[in-house]
């Protein structure tokens, strides 16, 4: 085995992650919320969200404020909101759900952020960020632009995909494409 086969660079290794946001990263985007949004609003995105272990909080103007993981999520949904509610086994079902509306109006979703970890920046490469993410108790990261607007969410899937697709192209010269 050759020297280089253990320790490939990744071709678009020198890309921005604005970049590879853009034009390669897969659909769909992770669920994002405005730091207003209520509790019953966030967990509707959330179970809604295909492959997304967070859900993305921004304030008024798009800027990330931070992360909502979907345990913490469901932690606080269970433990404030009544799981237990039979509308006809309960006689006082109605008085329960007009409570949990005022319950649910009053957790947003700034009041459920878990996680406030240093986002990746836009201008950060495909290889910076290589690092970053796996020392990241996360699967993924937040990337933001200069002005700390969510541009997107970079996944060690995403990088491993990568990794994967110049493996096969440098060792074997497969048509990486194809597998997708």
């Amino acid at each position: 085995m050759t020297e280089g086969r253990n320790n490939l660079p990744l071709s678009r290794g020198d890309w921005t992650l604005a970049r590879y946001l853009s034009e390669r990263a897969p659909e769909p985007r992770p669920p994002i919320v405005h730091a207003h949004d209520d509790i019953l609003h966030v967990a509707k995105l959330a179970v809604g969200a295909a492959r997304s272990r967070a859900v993305y909080v921004v304030d008024e103007h798009g800027r990330y404020v931070g992360t909502i993981t979907d345990r913490n999520l469901a932690r606080e949904v269970f433990s404030r909101l009544d799981p237990g509610l039979y509308v006809n086994e309960h006689a006082h079902a109605k008085l329960k759900i007009s409570r949990l509306s005022e319950d649910a109006t009053r957790l947003t979703a700034q009041s459920l952020i878990t996680v406030r970890q240093r986002p990746l920046r836009a201008l950060d490469t495909l290889a910076e960020s290589m690092s970053v993410l796996y020392g990241a108790d996360n699967d993924e990261l937040p990337v933001v632009s200069e002005t700390n607007h969510l541009v997107g969410v970079i996944r060690v899937h995403d990088i491993l995909r990568e990794w994967v697709e110049d493996t096969l192209l440098v060792r074997l010269g497969d048509e990486t494409e194809s597998f997708y």
